[in-house]
């Protein structure tokens, strides 16, 4: 209490005390600190101790609280009506102080270490917040982008023609699902795939087949367009058109060119003979309007062939026809000839001996041309036998004069003495003979 007052009376005289007072508070410029006595007289004043000092203090309601209250700490509106966070205490005894102190602290001042640690704080938080917002990137980038980017690489390869690429599991959200997508819908790619190249390798073996077919034919296979222009042609049809001046030419001579305007939907077949050569024809449209296919043949070997069928199935019915006559005269010769042999033993020396004997010969001979008729026409087995050729080839040379052309020629044969054994079908060296002599 004694240095308490030993201190208010001295504090007017020297401000040293009241800025150690300030000094020890870390009071701002804007903050203060005020020594008063009861009267309201400023005693020393803190940041400026000359201003204001020994003049006494107007009867405020700042000054009546300090007086009434003792002590405290409140929001004070004091000099220059600013207001500060004012704490004030007497100076000896409380009953009666001889002065008062109080110390005002300006907003700044209190606010300064909350906005201090607010900044430090919001400093803290931004640098927490850039960690965590590089975490939630790369947690982004992983969950994310990374997956996005194995997406369009898949893509892009599937592109490229690889269908054998798949994308690895990516878990079961929306990418996931996606990734799942993407291999099914390769999967199914690549099986389209497979199976259009295997229509396609179907397709081209079935055009190569159509090719060998259409080369092997025998027959001149065009492709014509309506106005008569080759498209398509396979080899035989290509060696026909070699030997003309130029296909329309052909079709004109062939009688093709006449025909393909009025052609409907139906074939039509007809013939035509050029150079010597008969020529069978076929015009086989597509449709009313496309494309007409023409096959061509010739016929001219077959014809002849055919025409040489007709002559030796002809013959062959000829000479059934002459067996047939043959046999029928065969029995009246065989009466004959008895006859006559009786006739020759009942005059054997008489004067119709020797007409009987001439009479006998002719008989025989025809009897002989009789049997080489009936076995001319008697089909024999095809097998081999052995056969005496010093016999056989007087046989043939007696049928072979039986022919108009071999009554108008001399044949000679010789043969050495005794059998010449040969295998042979008897039957067709018979035939075979007398079409080399002819």
């Amino acid at each position: 209490s004694s240095s308490l007052s030993a201190g208010s009376e001295s504090a007017t005289a020297n401000v040293t005390w009241v800025k150690q007072v300030a000094d020890s508070e870390h009071l701002g410029e804007e903050d203060m600190v005020l020594l008063l006595d009861h009267t309201g007289q400023i005693l020393a004043l803190y940041p400026d101790p000359n201003h204001l000092t020994s003049h006494t203090l107007p009867d405020s309601l700042s000054l009546r609280h300090i007086r009434q209250t003792r002590e405290g700490m409140e929001e004070l509106k004091g000099l220059e009506d600013r207001v500060r966070m004012t704490a004030y205490a007497p100076l000896g005894p409380i009953d009666h102080p001889n002065a008062f102190l109080a110390i005002g602290f300006s907003m700044n001042t209190l606010y300064s270490p909350i906005r201090t640690r607010l900044l430090r704080n919001l400093a803290l938080v931004a640098i927490v917040s850039l960690f965590a917002f590089f975490g939630a990137y790369e947690l982004a980038y992983q969950l994310l982008v990374k997956r996005v980017r194995t997406l369009t690489r898949a893509s892009d390869i599937l592109s490229h023609g690889n269908l054998e690429h798949r994308i690895p599991p990516m878990g079961t959200d929306e990418l996931g699902h996606l990734g799942n997508s993407f291999n099914i819908m390769a999967d199914r790619l690549s099986l389209l795939v497979t199976l259009e190249r295997s229509a396609r390798k179907a397709a081209l073996d079935r055009n190569q087949q159509f090719e060998t077919l259409l080369k092997l034919l025998p027959e001149g296979v065009f492709l014509l367009s309506r106005d008569g222009r080759v498209r398509l042609s396979n080899p035989v049809a290509e060696r026909l058109i070699d030997h003309q001046p130029s296909p329309e030419e052909f079709l004109n001579q062939m009688g093709v060119a006449d025909r393909l305007p009025r052609l409907d939907t139906q074939p039509q077949k007809f013939e035509r003979t050029l150079d010597g050569r008969i020529y069978a024809q076929a015009l086989a449209p597509a449709a009313s309007s496309g494309p007409v296919v023409w096959v061509v043949r010739d016929t001219t070997e077959e014809r002849r062939l055919m025409a040489h069928l007709m002559h030796q199935s002809k013959m062959a019915d000829l000479g059934l026809l002459a067996a047939g006559i043959a046999h029928e005269i065969g029995n009246p010769l065989s009466s004959m000839s008895a006859i006559i042999e009786m006739l020759e033993m009942k005059a054997l020396n008489g004067p119709v001996a020797e007409p009987l004997r001439s009479l006998t010969k002719h008989v025989d001979r025809i009897h002989r041309i009789v049997d080489s008729v009936i076995n001319f026409a008697r089909p024999s087995p095809e097998q081999r036998t052995i056969v005496d050729a010093t016999l056989l080839v007087p046989k043939v040379l007696q049928t072979f004069h039986l022919h108009d052309k071999g009554r108008a020629m001399t044949v000679r044969h010789r043969a050495e003495p005794g059998p010449l054994p040969i295998r042979m079908v008897e039957d067709q060296i018979t035939q075979v003979l007398p079409n080399l002599l002819l």
